[in-house]
């Protein structure tokens, strides 16, 4: 019965893993509004790939995310959470992204290896290549796709 008991409380302790905001990683703690979006599209006569830009003021609400140094990112609209994760930083690392004193980042979130968000991240700009909550979607092929912009 005692062994029962250890190994059902490893497996509670386990399956709560979640890395906490610290060192470095410690740059994501705050509330991150979304500013822009970069839509790459492409164009099939010319060869080309086409960037827009777009506003997130062409939308209606206010998009967020807010990370917690507890290791949770939480989704906000219009100042109000919607959903909330656990997260891991299985990637996180300086000098290889192409923001200034930015650290390139993966976060998996509940644990999940396929569902992540990746991108970069310095002291005032996130930008993620993820369509996470956001209006806008990758499309079924490989276009559009798009690097979200969000400031502290």
């Amino acid at each position: 019965m005692k062994y029962l008991f250890l190994i059902a409380t490893a497996l509670v302790l386990s399956s709560c893993i979640k890395d906490k905001l610290e060192n470095q990683s410690a740059i994501l703690i705050g509330t991150w509004t979304w500013d822009h979006s970069i839509e790459y599209t492409y164009d099939d006569v010319n060869q080309v790939e086409i960037e827009t830009v777009v506003a997130a003021s062409d939308f209606t609400g206010i998009y967020a995310v807010e990370f917690k140094k507890q290791g949770k990112i939480a989704a906000k609209r219009d100042n109000v959470g919607v959903e909330q994760f656990r997260i891991i930083l299985p990637i996180f690392r300086a000098g290889t992204c192409d923001l200034d004193g930015g650290y390139e980042y993966q976060i998996n979130l509940n644990n999940s290896d396929t569902d992540s968000l990746i991108g970069c991240v310095n002291t005032d700009t996130l930008a993620m290549l993820s369509d996470f909550h956001l209006p806008l979607k990758r499309g079924s092929a490989d276009y559009p796709y798009y690097k979200h912009v969000y400031l502290k």
